[in-house]
């Protein structure tokens, strides 16, 4: 065993959670507890589809920070219990059981689970990348892959295309052409185009002006002759804000009463009412845009300093845009899924989680990449790639790449 000589606690850079602004967070939510919680928010949720005051801060949210052509009202939003729990009320609301749904490419594996068994939709899948994950989000082979998927449908009737932007694994941005020519293909073929866009504002400041990220909300869909009605949008607290426990996500549908009342019927009574509280607060919290910066700032300074790292050890990894985690190959010798999966188990003795691309469903060429989170506390992360640097062998020297603590927070809001 690898593990530190003073802890066998494994670190997890396999759960794509984000730690960089949770300190903020706590003294923000502490002060939301301590001045306006009352004995009504132990009650159950108020309104049809969150509460009222929580459906205004979500619609004045997303006009503010995801440049919608159309205003986002709060009729046009529904909250419910996290992100996933919408995307199944959603598919509820627009798949009978047994028919399809198409995710090009890889992608994040609890869709599988939660797509199944719920709704009991079928997804069908064909790789967007044939060698290179960096092609993921790439217009031309993404129109190829959904093109193959229709015709492999047959019987099981397709209904939506899913897309995660920014990419879940990659974290790559797809451009404004691809996300028209996605959405006009849905229209063409009669589907729905559901965006889960959780990642939207987890950006880096590094990203140009080419593969910044672009919402759905923004594209002018009547002129490229796309109807409204098909096209919905995903987002919660828990990736941009990093608080997964909170459970606090929505759907913004601008055209579809039926969807919104549907979903609305099946996330009213599951959405927490102290969630609610908090996240209409921290909507129209006077730190909201500083804490945005300041999440952004470090995602920055912790991509840097991991990328330095597999730059040093000649790692080959995708370049990302957003999100909390990089794609690296770290078995680029992997000739099988075996191979991949025994470097995870030696990292993992070695006391280090991290995610195989297999369990993205990377195409078959591409054995040997995994994703790493890398939006972890400055300290877990230097001990982490410590680890991975005796486990993958690349000898006794610590890794150089440490940041001052004082400096990887001396941003605060």
């Amino acid at each position: 065993m690898l593990h530190d000589r003073k802890s066998n606690t494994s670190l997890d850079l396999a759960i794509a959670e984000n730690h960089l602004i949770r300190n903020e967070l706590v003294e923000i939510c502490k002060d939301i507890f301590q001045k306006k919680l009352r004995c009504e928010n132990l009650s159950y949720p108020q309104g049809f589809g969150g509460d009222p005051e929580l459906l205004e801060a979500l619609a004045a949210f997303f006009n503010r920070y995801f440049s919608p052509h159309v205003p986002v009202e709060p009729a046009h939003v529904v909250a419910g219990p996290g992100a996933t729990s919408c995307l199944t009320a959603l598919l509820f609301g627009i798949c009978n059981a047994g028919e399809s749904v198409i995710i090009p490419g890889s992608y994040w594996s609890g869709f599988d689970f939660h797509m199944s068994l719920l709704p009991g939709v079928t997804i069908v899948n064909f790789p967007v990348a044939r060698e290179d994950p960096s092609e993921e989000t790439d217009e031309q082979n993404l129109m190829r892959c959904l093109e193959a998927s229709i015709a492999a449908c047959g019987a099981k009737e397709p209904r939506a295309v899913v897309l995660t932007n920014p990419h879940n694994p990659t974290g790559r941005c797809y451009t404004k052409p691809a996300l028209e020519s996605v959405a006009q293909f849905c229209e063409s073929n009669g589907l729905h185009l559901i965006m889960d866009e959780v990642y939207g504002l987890s950006l880096l400041q590094s990203s140009s002006q080419e593969t910044r990220f672009i919402s759905s909300l923004s594209l002018d869909l009547p002129s490229l002759g796309v109807n409204p009605e098909r096209v919905h949008v995903l987002w919660s607290t828990s990736k941009d804000f990093g608080s997964s426990g909170f459970r606090m996500g929505c759907i913004v549908s601008q055209a579809n009463t039926a969807v919104c009342a549907s979903v609305g019927m099946l996330t009213t009574t599951q959405t927490s009412t102290l969630a609610s509280l908090i996240t209409t607060v921290l909507l129209r919290h006077p730190k909201l845009p500083q804490l945005i910066t300041l999440n952004q700032q470090r995602l920055t300074v912790a991509y840097i300093k991991i990328t330095s790292w597999l730059s040093k050890h000649d790692i080959r990894y995708v370049e990302t845009t957003g999100g909390v985690y990089v794609l690296a190959r770290l078995a680029p010798l992997a000739e099988s899924w075996a191979e991949e999966a025994n470097l995870m188990t030696k990292l993992k003795a070695a006391g280090v989680v991290v995610a195989t691309g297999r369990s993205f469903h990377l195409s078959e060429s591409c054995k040997g990449w995994f994703r790493i989170i890398f939006a972890v506390a400055p300290d877990v992360l230097d001990k982490a790639l410590g680890r991975m640097e005796e486990a993958l062998g690349f000898g006794q020297k610590e890794a150089n790449f440490r940041i001052e603590r004082k400096k990887y927070f001396a941003l605060n809001v």
